[in-house]
């Protein structure tokens, strides 16, 4: 038995050839969009987040005791003013308290503050906040802008008798 002769085996390499430079000319137009139009929206996120800012003031938390010992059942409030300080509409997602421990409290905010505008927020629970009294390292705010800082120092909390 003979090879394939030698026209015939050119024909099947162009016919692989092609089938292989359809498949990636498909793939590419498929693939290659939907790819870009993430890239596009990420790359105007971050210009946008470059105008973000953020001030927290006036933070509280009231134990709602008079003794240093939270107990769980006595109503905790947490109170915030959240400023916008950049020149973008920012939404908010989440507040969270860092204990020095590392336990986190999370408090759902789900806003968007418009231009200089800011947000009142209040939270009362019944927890117990043994661990957080006078004990908050860091206050963090999760926002469209993961790149923005939005850390602040647990120092700024005034304590209300706790």
């Amino acid at each position: 038995m003979k090879g394939l002769e030698p026209l015939i085996a050119t024909i099947i390499l162009i016919i692989i050839a092609v089938v292989v430079a359809a498949t990636i000319a498909n793939w590419q137009t498929w693939f290659l969009p939907s790819y870009s139009a993430q890239l596009t929206n990420q790359s105007l996120s971050q210009i946008q987040c470059t105008r973000a800012g953020l001030m927290l003031d006036n933070i509280t938390y009231s134990c709602g005791v008079t003794s240093p010992n939270c107990q769980q059942g006595v109503i905790h409030t947490l109170t915030a003013s959240i400023r916008n300080t950049g020149d973008i509409s920012l939404p908010l997602y989440k507040l969270y308290l860092e204990n020095t421990a590392g336990r986190l409290i999370e408090f759902n905010l789900n806003t968007t503050l418009a231009l200089d505008q800011t947000y009142q927020f209040t939270n009362t629970s019944g927890m117990d906040c043994s661990g957080i009294n006078h004990s908050i390292s860091r206050i963090t705010l999760v926002t469209a802008c993961p790149s923005m800082p939005s850390i602040f120092d647990g120092s700024i909390i005034a304590w209300i008798t706790c």
